[in-house]
C-alpha cells in the first residue's frame, strides 16, 4: 500500500531521482460538522428573497389551479369557497412542489392537469434553487479555511507536508499522528479542532469508511 505524498530522508551527498506516480491534488482541512441552529437560521434568512419567491409562486400556481378546476364544480375536488379554495390550491401546490403527493386533492380536468404539469417543473426548479442557496451558505460559513486554520489546533501525519502547511497558515500542530487514521481520531476525541492531510489519503479513508458501513 502506498501513502501520498511519498516521502524519504534526503542525503546531501547522494543524487536521488524520483518518478511521479500520482500527482497530488493538494491538502484538505477536515473538521467536524459544526452546523448550529444559529448558522441554519442565518442561512435561511440570507435566502429570504428566494424563499418569498417560492411561496409567492406556490400561491399563484395554487390560485390558477383552483380557478381552472373550479369551472366544473361537480368534478372539482377543490373547495368552491374563495378563501378555502385558494387555501386548497396553495396546499396542493406546496405538496406537489415538495414531491410529497398526499393524493387528497387531484386535478380532474385536462387543462388542470396541464397546469399542474407545468407547476411540477417550475416548482421543482424553484425548490432546488432555494435548497442549493442554503447549502452554499452553510458550506461557506463553516468551511472557510483561511479563518479556521489561523490559530486553530490541528492534527497532522508526522513528517508530512501537512505539518508545513499548518505552520504556514498560522495553525498550531497539537497532534502529530503516525498515520491518517490516528490523526482523524485526535479530532474525534476532542484533542484538536481539525485534521490536515493529503486529499488522496482523505478520499481513500472515506471510501474505506463507506465500505465498512455497507
Amino acid at each position: 500500500a502506498f501513502g501520498f505524498p511519498l516521502t524519504t530522508p534526503v542525503r546531501p551527498n547522494l543524487a536521488q531521482h524520483f518518478v511521479g506516480i500520482v500527482p497530488s491534488p493538494g491538502a484538505v482541512y477536515l473538521v467536524l460538522n459544526t452546523y448550529t441552529p444559529a448558522s441554519i437560521l442565518s442561512a435561511v434568512s440570507g435566502a429570504w428573497v428566494l424563499l418569498c419567491f417560492v411561496l409567492a409562486s406556490a400561491l399563484l400556481a395554487g390560485t390558477l389551479i383552483w380557478l381552472v378546476e373550479n369551472h366544473d364544480r361537480k368534478r372539482s375536488m377543490f373547495s368552491h369557497d374563495f378563501f378555502y379554495g385558494i387555501y386548497d390550491g396553495f396546499w396542493f401546490s406546496m405538496v406537489t412542489m415538495t414531491s410529497v403527493g398526499f393524493g387528497d386533492i387531484t386535478p380532474r380536468s385536462r387543462l388542470g392537469k396541464f397546469v399542474v404539469l407545468l407547476w411540477m417543473v417550475v416548482g421543482t426548479i424553484s425548490l432546488a434553487l432555494f435548497t442549493a442557496t442554503i447549502t452554499t451558505s452553510l458550506t461557506t460559513s463553516t468551511l472557510n479555511v483561511d479563518t479556521q486554520l489561523r490559530g486553530a489546533k490541528v492534527s497532522v501525519v508526522a513528517q508530512s507536508e501537512a505539518s508545513k502547511l499548518a505552520i504556514l497558515n498560522g495553525a498550531t500542530v497539537a497532534v502529530e499522528a503516525p498515520n491518517a487514521a490516528e490523526a482523524i481520531k485526535a479530532v474525534l476525541n476532542g484533542s484538536c479542532e481539525g485534521v490536515i492531510m493529503d486529499q488522496l489519503v482523505a478520499g481513500d479513508l472515506m471510501i474505506s469508511s463507506n465500505g465498512d458501513r455497507e
